[in-house]
């Protein structure tokens, strides 16, 4: 349950949820959904020499609920701001996953051997090495139900055209025809787009959506599960090992690790879903970005850990035909 000005600032609207108990019955939990607003910066700035000032404030639209799952506590907020950017924010705080062990300190001569599966972080505790991942799926209609992915590459190719410069900046593009073409692991240095080829902004480009997995977090980045293929974990799911995963739209589908992933003797979620491998061109597709972190522990979070987030946006790219704030600039 939520705790004004501490878990939400102080202007938060607070929210029942109902959900299911353990027999699977309904069940509410009062405050249990935080909404509010917050500022976030500025939206825009230019200074022009002997002009006034140009500069634009960013508020933010919150909602955030928190779940505890043993001794970790979890904060998830979808956050919404007036240029049609949407994030969704993971922040995992709470209690170290830890253990016991003989050193006292790293000087002593056991530390070696107890420190192999994580860190000290205080006498006789290590925190474990561990990872925190996540994945969401959003069943997005880019302007419409029938969309594309599209792959955009920054590349360095050479000058051909005369002047000084030898090489020059363009791009490569590309439009994954299958749902096994689209699951991909994501490199930050690419671009990677659900495009709405029917529809076109004012200059023609396809109205789309920029998919960022990972944006940016405090712990590494999980690029895949830390895992031997042979583990259990992998012959039951297999999401964790790609950022990016693009299907069509089926009902049933709900789970990226599939209805029943402790009992599985082989995955039943993203891996099974992809393997009729159905187009995905100009169709009804469902986005499924995983995103985490590998959490090698330290002193600083002990005995309780700071919150540490890891960040997944969407991005519009092309939707609209300019800068969508600009009305913003009348504030005073």
């Amino acid at each position: 349950r939520h705790r004004s000005g501490k878990d939400a600032p102080d202007n938060v609207v607070l929210l029942d949820a109902t959900l299911a108990d353990t027999s699977g019955k309904p069940r509410t939990i009062p405050r249990a959904i935080g909404v509010f607003e917050r500022y976030a910066g500025p939206e825009f700035k230019h200074q022009e020499y002997g002009q006034p000032n140009l500069s634009v404030e960013r508020r933010e639209l919150v909602i955030r609920w928190i779940s505890t799952v043993g001794n970790y506590d979890y904060i998830f907020d979808w956050v919404f701001a007036e240029n049609g950017t949407i994030g969704i924010n993971a922040g995992a705080t709470g209690i170290e996953a830890v253990k016991g062990v003989k050193s006292s300190t790293m000087r002593d001569a056991t530390a070696a051997e107890d420190t192999r599966y994580g860190t000290l972080i205080d006498h006789n505790i290590v925190g474990t090495t561990h990872q925190h991942i996540y994945n969401f799926r959003l069943d997005l209609d880019i302007d419409g139900e029938n969309n594309s992915l599209t792959e955009v590459d920054p590349v360095v190719l050479p000058n051909t055209r005369g002047g000084p410069r030898s090489s020059t900046m363009q791009t490569v593009q590309r439009t994954p025809e299958t749902e096994q073409q689209a699951a991909q692991k994501f490199d930050a240095s690419t671009i990677r787009l659900l495009s709405n080829p029917n529809k076109f902004n004012k200059v023609g480009n396809p109205v789309s959506y920029q998919l960022i997995p990972y944006a940016g977090g405090t712990h590494p980045i999980a690029k895949g599960a830390n895992f031997s293929q042979d583990e259990w974990l992998n012959k039951r799911l297999s999401f964790m090992d790609r950022q990016l995963w693009v299907t069509r739209y089926d009902p049933q589908q709900r789970f990226p690790e599939g209805k029943y992933p402790n009992r599985s003797h082989e995955d039943t979620g993203l891996g099974a879903f992809i393997k009729d491998n159905q187009s995905i061109v100009n169709q009804d597709d469902v986005v499924w970005l995983t995103t985490g972190t590998t959490h090698v522990a330290r002193a600083e979070e002990w005995p309780i850990m700071p919150t540490e987030w890891v960040h997944v946006l969407l991005k519009p790219w092309n939707f609209f035909d300019e800068t969508p704030t600009l009305g913003l600039n009348k504030k005073k």
